[in-house]
C-alpha cells in the first residue's frame, strides 16, 4: 500500500497538485493520511512519505521525466502535509481512543455523529479515518448523524453571514420566483417588492423601525456569492426608506437585508433599488486585483496554485490558495509589482458568455465544487488572466489604482492567504505608514531615509549598554555588599559607606550604590572604582538625609576635585569623573569630612 500510495503521490504532486480539502487535492491528502497512519502501525516514526519521492523518481523518471523536475517541489510538499498531520493526528487519535474505550466500557458499539463530527471540526480527524479506526475495534460510526451535525454547522455559519432576517428561511427560497439581476450594467432601477422575510417568515409588510430582507421582481444589487460581499444601499419611494445593510442569494431569489427607517413597506410597492455605488467601485477595484494576484501567483511560485477560497469587501480582499510553504518575502514583493505593472499597463477587462465546455477547452480557469451552468460567465484581463465569474469588475486595470500586499500567511496543511488592498485604501495604507514613518523620524530626530541607520545605532546601544549592564551585575555579584554595608561609618548621626572598588567601571558602581542605598536605614554612598585607567565616582544619599543638608551632586564634585577631576548632580545621586587614579583612594577618604560639614558636623 505504502509503495503505490508513494507513487501517486509523486505522480500528483508532479502534476502541481497540493493537498487540500477538495477535488485531486483531496485524493494526495487522503493518500498521503492513509499511508502515514499505516507507516506508524509497522513502526515508522514520524514522517517519512517524502524520503520515498527520489526513489519513485529514480524507479520511473525515464518514463515521466517531470518526476524529476518537480522533484523539489513534490518532496516539500509531502513533508508539511506530513508534519502537519501528525501534530493533529497525535491530538485527534487521543481523543479518539479514550472515546473508542469510555464508549465500550459502557457496551455501544457506535460512535455517535455529534462525536464523530467533534473528532473533525475540533480535532481535524476525517471522517474516514473515524470509520477505519471504529472499524479496527470492532464499532461503527452513525454517519447520518455526523452528516446531521455537519449540516447544524452550516446553519450556524450561514446564520452569521446573513443575520437574523433570513435565519431559518431557506425552506421558503423554492416559493420565490427568480429575481433579475440588473447590476452589471446600472446602479439604480425600478422595482416590485414581491416578499418580505422577518426571521425566517413571510410577512406582508413591514412598519418604521423594523428589520428584514426585502426580495425584489428585479434588482441592480449584488449578492454575496463567489466571494464578493453583497451591495449594500438603499430601496426608496413615496415615503419610504428601507436602509440595505447586506445583500445575500435566497434560492434564485436576491434578499435585501436591512432596516425600515421611514414608513411603511408593503408587498406590491413600488420601489426604487440604488446602490451605493461608491462601496461598489471600491469592491469592483478589489474584485478585479484578485483575477490579477491569482494570476500573478501562478506565474510566480507555480501553476499548482489554485484558488481555495477569497473575500472580497470594500474595504480589502482576501485570497486562499493552495501551496505547501509560505510564500518568502523576494516572491511576495515580485508578485505585488507583477500585478502593478498590470495594473499601470491599463489592460482592458472582458467579459463574456460562453458555452461552460468551450470556456474550459479555451483555459477559463474554474473554482473546483462550484456548480456552473450550461453557460457560463467568463471575465479575461488582457492575456494575463482567464476565469469563470460571476462577479462585479472593473473596465480596465487602470482604475484599480494600485495593490498593497498586506500580509501572507497559513490558514491550514497546504493552504496560504494573502490579504491585500486597493484602490483609495491602498492610498489611506500608504499615507498612515507615512504618517507613521514621520512620527518615528521625529522621534529619532533624523531625516526618515536615515531611520533604518538611527534604529540600528540605537540597537547596537542597547546591546552594548546591555553588556555593559550584564558586566555591571557580574561585578556586583562578586562583591560582598553587607560586609560593605557592616563596615559603614557613623557621621553626624547618618551612614557612610565610602570605598574603592577595584576594576569596577561606572555602571557597576551605580548598580552597587543602587543596592547599598536600598539597605541602609538613613545613610550615603561614595563609591570609586578604577577601570582601563579611567577613575568613576559615584554618590548616593536617602532621602532623609536630604532633607537635614546632604547633597550627592555637591559631595561628588568636592571628591573628585581631589582625584583631579570633576562632575555633579542632583541631591539624592551624582556621578564624576576623575584624571589620576593614584589619587582615587584619598578622594574616598575625603568623603567623611565632607558630609559631615554638609550635615553640620
Amino acid at each position: 500500500m505504502i509503495c503505490d500510495h508513494a507513487r501517486a503521490a509523486a505522480m500528483l504532486t508532479a502534476d502541481g497538485v497540493a493537498p487540500t480539502n477538495e477535488g485531486a487535492g483531496y485524493v494526495l491528502r487522503r493518500f498521503l493520511r492513509r499511508a502515514y497512519r499505516f507507516g506508524l502501525s509497522i513502526g515508522a516514526d514520524g514522517p517519512f512519505m517524502h524520503r520515498l519521492l527520489p526513489t519513485v523518481a529514480d524507479a520511473m523518471g525515464e518514463a515521466y521525466p517531470e518526476l524529476h523536475e518537480r522533484q523539489e517541489f513534490s518532496v516539500g510538499v509531502v513533508r508539511a502535509e506530513e508534519e502537519q498531520f501528525a501534530s493533529t493526528l497525535a491530538q485527534g487519535m487521543e481523543r479518539i481512543h479514550g472515546l473508542i474505550d469510555m464508549l465500550q466500557n459502557k457496551g455501544a458499539t457506535e460512535i455517535p455523529g455529534d462525536e464523530a463530527f467533534r473528532l473533525y471540526d475540533t480535532f481535524g480527524l476525517p471522517r474516514e479515518m473515524t470509520i477505519e479506526i471504529a472499524r479496527d475495534h470492532g464499532m461503527t460510526v452513525d454517519e447520518e448523524g455526523f452528516e446531521e451535525a455537519m449540516a447544524r454547522q452550516r446553519e450556524r455559519s450561514r446564520a452569521a453571514v446573513t443575520g437574523l432576517a433570513l435565519h431559518g428561511a431557506s425552506s421558503i427560497a423554492a416559493q420565490l420566483e427568480p429575481t433579475e439581476f440588473t447590476g452589471y450594467d446600472t446602479t439604480s432601477i425600478n422595482a416590485r417588492v414581491e416578499a418580505i422575510v422577518v426571521d425566517g417568515q413571510r410577512v406582508e409588510s413591514l412598519e418604521q423601525g423594523d428589520e428584514g430582507a426585502v426580495v425584489l421582481n428585479q434588482t441592480p444589487f449584488y449578492a454575496e456569492r463567489g466571494g464578493q460581499v453583497g451591495d449594500t444601499g438603499v430601496l426608496h419611494g413615496d415615503g419610504i426608506r428601507f436602509e440595505v445593510s447586506d445583500t445575500q442569494p435566497l434560492g434564485e431569489a436576491i434578499a435585501h437585508v436591512g432596516r425600515l427607517v421611514e414608513g411603511s413597506l408593503r408587498v406590491g410597492d413600488r420601489v426604487t433599488a440604488t446602490v451605493d455605488e461608491q462601496r461598489r467601485d471600491s469592491i469592483r477595484r478589489h474584485h478585479t486585483a484578485t483575477h490579477l494576484l491569482h494570476a500573478a501567483l501562478r506565474q510566480e511560485i507555480g501553476e499548482h496554485v489554485k484558488q481555495a477560497g477569497s473575500l472580497v469587501g470594500p474595504d480589502r480582499l482576501r485570497f486562499d490558495f493552495s501551496h505547501h510553504q509560505a510564500v518568502d518575502r523576494d516572491a511576495l514583493v515580485a508578485i505585488e509589482r507583477r500585478v502593478n505593472e498590470w495594473i499601470l499597463e491599463d489592460l482592458p477587462v472582458a467579459v463574456e458568455f460562453m458555452d461552460l465546455d468551450e470556456a474550459t477547452e479555451a483555459g477559463a480557469i474554474a473554482l473546483f465544487g462550484e456548480k456552473y451552468a450550461d453557460r457560463v460567465r467568463t471575465v479575461r484581463v488582457g492575456d494575463e488572466s482567464f476565469e469563470l465569474c460571476g462577479g462585479i469588475h472593473c473596465c480596465r486595470t487602470g482604475e484599480i489604482g494600485s495593490l498593497r500586499i498586506l500580509s501572507e500567511s497559513s490558514v491550514a496543511a497546504g493552504t496560504r492567504r494573502i490579504e491585500a488592498i486597493a484602490g483609495m485604501p491602498a492610498v489611506r495604507h500608504s499615507r498612515e505608514v507615512d504618517e507613521a514613518l514621520q512620527s518615528i523620524a521625529r522621534d529619532l530626530n533624523c531625516p526618515v531615509d536615515e531611520i533604518i541607520d538611527r534604529i540600528e545605532a540605537q540597537r547596537q546601544r542597547i546591546r552594548d549598554l546591555e553588556r555593559e549592564v550584564e558586566q555591571a551585575r557580574q561585578m556586583s555579584a562578586s562583591v560582598n555588599v553587607p560586609d560593605l554595608i557592616a563596615g559603614a561609618e557613623e557621621v553626624a548621626g547618618a551612614r557612610l559607606v565610602a570605598r574603592v572598588i577595584n576594576d569596577a567601571d561606572r555602571e557597576t558602581l551605580k548598580t552597587l550604590a543602587d543596592e547599598i542605598i536600598e539597605r541602609l536605614d538613613a545613610g550615603v554612598v561614595v563609591l570609586g572604582g578604577d577601570a582601563g585607567g579611567q577613575v568613576a565616582l559615584v554618590a548616593k544619599v536617602s532621602d532623609d538625609l536630604i532633607r537635614e543638608g546632604a547633597h550627592a551632586g555637591n559631595l561628588i564634585r568636592q571628591v573628585a576635585q581631589v582625584a583631579g577631576g570633576g562632575g555633579g548632580g542632583a541631591p539624592h545621586f551624582a556621578q564624576a569623573g576623575g584624571g589620576d587614579p593614584e589619587k582615587l583612594s584619598d578622594a574616598i577618604e575625603a568623603a567623611r569630612a565632607i558630609l559631615a560639614e554638609q550635615l553640620g558636623g
